[in-house]
């Protein structure tokens, strides 16, 4: 500091930045240099495991942490250009970061020299140059620590839009006799398909034609065992996709469902999610039922299959995907993942049919749907759910 201040005193403005700028940079590659060709070797030898995750941060964002660095002196410069010697940074990324990073501060300093020098008499001492070259002294590390906090930002923002962009999506679908409605179902995900989206048909044996009549609008359809934990396990281990949504083939997705997924995940840094669902069908019952679906989804961190449950394959796969079991394998998996991160509860709606609220009767239906729910928890067996299950519905 005292020297840059010395060379804007003898050089002036121009002369004293060019000459200062290249000494300094010059000085700290020969540091770095230095350290590289005395201690790297020895120092990645003895503890190569430790610096592993700073060797990798480095090759990744080396340039943007040294200019950081540089820019904002949070350490001293000998510090740091000895401990940049120990890593994998190239020296011509060093000595370019190095002399970029230490412009702004390098003019900053040799202008206060030059107005230092120009004091002649007592007082010069309180002329606006030098007033102003000082002000620039003091406010500089907090602009520049405010730009770097901005800039920081703004890369973040810039880098979780790319890796959403980047991200793709599979859609695993369950389905077992579902003839009637399984052409309409696929045929309203054929705009995510044409932006990138998979979209997997798992039959469970179908004895009607729902397999031949889903082929045409899947980029896979095949039999697994029936199940829908199982069907959509077998989904997922064919499955291309970073990110896995597991939709029923009565239920609709809104229209920009993989960007609300994609955004969402990469915003909150949540591995899986769910979204709010409405209810087809019409009638206020069916309206508060699916209020209250998703206000108890939101409480207690578990979706139902309904809401389109979606997960990063990352996550699927440390939970053991869908334990299969006959019944609650949502809840199940929700429980799996809840230890991951609490779940991405997107306001975006689903629209999945009334037909089981209908046909049942609504009073009927969540009476049973409530009474399984609280028999799981008190630990009755799914296969044993299930049977009471068949047995109301038949």
């Amino acid at each position: 500091t005292v020297m840059t201040l010395a060379g804007g005193a003898l050089f002036g403005l121009v002369r004293g930045v060019l000459l200062v700028s290249f000494a300094s940079s010059i000085g700290a590659t020969l540091a770095f240099l230095a350290a590289r060709f005395l201690l790297r070797d020895w120092v990645q030898k003895r503890y190569r495991r430790r610096l592993q995750a700073v060797n990798d941060g480095i090759e990744k964002d080396g340039a943007w942490y040294l200019f950081s660095l540089r820019l904002v002196p949070v350490f001293p410069f000998f510090v740091i250009n000895l401990v940049m010697g120990l890593t994998p940074m190239r020296t011509v990324t060093f000595y370019a970061i190095s002399q970029i990073g230490m412009l702004a501060g390098t003019v900053v300093y040799v202008y206060a020299g030059t107005r230092i020098a120009a004091i002649d008499h007592v007082a010069d001492v309180f002329s606006p140059g030098l007033i102003a070259a000082l002000v620039l002294l003091g406010l500089f590390p907090l602009i520049a620590r405010k730009l770097m906090a901005l800039f920081q930002a703004r890369r973040g923002r810039v880098r979780h839009t790319l890796m959403a962009d980047a991200a793709t999506l599979s859609i695993v679908v369950p389905v077992y006799r579902e003839a009637t409605i399984v052409a309409g179902a696929l045929q309203a995900l054929a705009p995510l398909r044409r932006r990138g989206a998979e979209v997997i048909v798992v039959d469970g044996g179908s004895d009607d034609d729902t397999l031949a009549l889903a082929r045409p609008y899947a980029d896979r359809a095949f039999v697994a065992g029936r199940g829908r934990a199982t069907q959509m396990n077998a989904g997922a281990r064919v499955a291309r996709g970073d990110i896995l949504l597991f939709l029923h083939a009565d239920t609709r997705l809104p229209a920009a469902a993989d960007d609300y997924i994609k955004r969402g995940l990469a915003d909150s840094a949540r591995v899986w999610g769910r979204f709010d669902v409405h209810i087809d069908g019409g009638g206020a019952m069916l309206a508060v039922i699916a209020a209250l679906m998703n206000r108890r989804s939101r409480l207690t961190g578990i979706a139902t299959g309904d809401q389109a449950v979606f997960t990063t394959r990352a996550a699927f796969a440390r939970v053991g995907g869908f334990p299969e079991q006959a019944l609650m394998e949502d809840i199940a998996i929700c429980r799996r993942l809840k230890r991951l991160s609490p779940p991405l509860c997107l306001r975006a709606r689903v629209a999945t049919s009334g037909r089981r609220w209908t046909r049942q009767g609504l009073l009927q239906t969540v009476a049973l749907m409530w009474g399984l729910r609280a028999a799981y928890f008190c630990g009755v067996s799914p296969a044993r759910l299930a049977l009471w299950y068949r047995h109301v519905r038949s």
